[in-house]
C-alpha cells in the first residue's frame, strides 16, 4: 500500500473491543495503469499478541491486460475476476420474467449468503443458479455490519455471474455508499475503525478512484427501471417529480457528485437530488420529518405517472416486512436484519405478480 494515497484520521468507535476479535479483511486491489501493476493487499490482526499486518501481493501484467484475476490469500481462497474499469449500464429493462429485490445488508455477509442460496440465486459455491433473472440490491451494503468487503465483493462477482448465465444484477447506490465515498464514516462498524486507526488510514481512500471497488462503485445507477416498475434506494420524492428529472438525469448526477463532489453542490437542482428529498434519503413514502409531509396517493401517482411506472420499489426505511404502501403501488423492502420476531424475506416479483418470499421457499402475494 502507498501511504501517500492514504490520509489519517482518527475513528471513535464506543460499541466493542475490536482489538479483541481476530481480523482478517480483504482483498483490497489497486489497479496501477501508469505501472501495469495490479496490488492486492489484506488486513491481518491477532488478538493473542495483539500484532496487526498488512499481507500484499503485487502482480505485474502486460499493458494490455483490461482484466485480472487472482486467488485470495490471507485467510481467503475464493477466486476474484475483475475489470481494470467499469462503465454505468443501462437504467432501463425490458421483458424481464422474474425480478428479486433485497433490501438493506449493512455489512452482513452471512445474513445476505443465507437470503440468496435459501432463494436459489446462487448454489453452496456461490455460483449463479438463477438463470435469466435479475437481482436487485437497493443499496446500503456499507456501514454497521463487520463484513462489507466480503459482502461488495460477493456482488461484484455475481454481477459477472449472472451474464454469463443470462441474468443480471444490479446494485444500486444508497445514502450509505455515497456517504462512504465522500468520507462520511458516522455510521463504520468498530472493525473498520480499528483497522483504520491501527494503520492509520482513511477508510474512504480504500474505495478511491485508484481501487477496482472504487471505480466499480462510481459507475453504479441510483434508480433503475425493469419492465414497469422503479427501484431506488429511499424513494422518488414530488420534489424530484416536479423538477421533471429523468431516470437518466438523477445517474449522472449522483455519480457527478461522487467524481466532483465541490463542483456538483454548486448546481441547485443537484441539492435536491442529493438532499433529504432526494433518492438517497427520503423517507416520505413512510413518515412525515420536519422539513416535509408524508406524501399523498395523489403524488404518488403523478410521480408514477411522470416515470410511467406502475410500482416504486424502495429500501432505506425499516418496516418489519415486505409492506406494500398505497394500494401496493410502493413496496418497502427494508427489512432489519437479525431481529428475532422478523422472518428473512424478500420480494420477488414473477411473471408481473409480487410476492413475498419467505426462506423456506414460502410465497404469499402482495
Amino acid at each position: 500500500m502507498d501511504s501517500t494515497d492514504f490520509v489519517h484520521k482518527h475513528y471513535y468507535c464506543s460499541k466493542e473491543d475490536s482489538s479483541l476479535m481476530n481480523i482478517h479483511d480483504g482483498p483490497y486491489v489497486k489497479w496501477k495503469t501508469t505501472s501495469s501493476k495490479v496490488i492486492v493487499f489484506y488486513f491481518d490482526h491477532n488478538p493473542k499478541n495483539n500484532k496487526t499486518k498488512e499481507i500484499t501481493r503485487k502482480y505485474q501484467i502486460s499493458e494490455d491486460d483490461t482484466t485480472f484475476s487472482f486467488r485470495g490469500f490471507a485467510h481467503d481462497s475464493l477466486n476474484y475476476f475483475f475489470d481494470e474499469n467499469y462503465y454505468p449500464e443501462p437504467s432501463q429493462y425490458k421483458d424481464v420474467e422474474k425480478i428479486m429485490v433485497i433490501g438493506d445488508i449493512h455489512g452482513e455477509y452471512e445474513y445476505l449468503l443465507r437470503l440468496l442460496r435459501k432463494t436459489n440465486v446462487i448454489d453452496d459455491k456461490n455460483n449463479w443458479i438463477w438463470g435469466h433473472g435479475h437481482l436487485v440490491f437497493c443499496g446500503d451494503i456499507f456501514d454497521r455490519g463487520k463484513n462489507v468487503t466480503e459482502s461488495l465483493w460477493l456482488i461484484n462477482q455475481l454481477e459477472r455471474k449472472a451474464k454469463l448465465k443470462g441474468g443480471r444484477v444490479h446494485l444500486l447506490l444508497g445514502n450509505h455508499e455515497v456517504m462512504t465515498l465522500n468520507d462520511d464514516s458516522r455510521y463504520l462498524s468498530p472493525k473498520y475503525c480499528f483497522i483504520c486507526n491501527r494503520f492509520e488510514l482513511n477508510y474512504a481512500n480504500l474505495y478511491s478512484k485508484k481501487t477496482v471497488l472504487g471505480r466499480w462503485l462510481r459507475s453504479k445507477n441510483t434508480a433503475i427501471k425493469i419492465n414497469d416498475v422503479l427501484f431506488v434506494h429511499a424513494g422518488i420524492s414530488p420534489a424530484i417529480a416536479k423538477n421533471k428529472l429523468s431516470i437518466d438525469s438523477i445517474n449522472k448526477i449522483v455519480r457527478f457528485y461522487l467524481d466532483e463532489p465541490k463542483k456538483s453542490l454548486r448546481i441547485p437542482i443537484n441539492n435536491i437530488v442529493l438532499g433529504n428529498e432526494g433518492p438517497l434519503w427520503y423517507r416520505g413514502y413512510v413518515m412525515n420529518l420536519y422539513n416535509y409531509k408524508k406524501i399523498s396517493i395523489q403524488e404518488v401517482d403523478e410521480i408514477l405517472n411522470f416515470y410511467n411506472a406502475s410500482h416504486i420499489i424502495f429500501g432505506h426505511t425499516d418496516l418489519p416486512q415486505v409492506q406494500p404502501l398505497f394500494n401496493n403501488k410502493l413496496i418497502d423492502i427494508a427489512i432489519p436484519v437479525n431481529y428475532r420476531n422478523i422472518r428473512e424475506q424478500v420480494l420477488l416479483i414473477e411473471n408481473k405478480q409480487f410476492y413475498r418470499l419467505y426462506l423456506s421457499g414460502e410465497k404469499e402475494k402482495l
